[in-house]
């Protein structure tokens, strides 16, 4: 499955580590956080959200969330899902 991940701190780094380490292709972004090794690194949110069948994010908080998704959810391909774990 090829998954967007948009946040990758202390949580949302895990988080998709095990997503890359159970064969998904993950493709993050983060404006400060390092990514876990495998991750293939985007410049951006609606980078990262492209072509995703699944768009995950793991945010600090609520204004930050509706930034992101307001990026994301035009660039996402129809019938893909955003999952917000904020």
């Amino acid at each position: 499955m090829k998954i967007g991940f948009i946040g990758l701190g202390n949580m949302g780094g895990p988080m998709a580590a095990n997503l890359l380490a159970a064969g998904h292709d993950v493709a993050g972004f983060d404006p400060s956080a390092q990514a876990p090794d495998g991750i293939r690194m985007c410049n951006g949110a609606a980078a990262a959200a492209t072509g995703a069948e699944v768009v995950i994010t793991m945010l600090p908080n609520g204004n930050i969330l509706r930034s992101v998704a307001s990026e994301i959810l035009p660039v996402m391909s129809p019938g893909a899902i955003h999952l917000d774990c904020s």
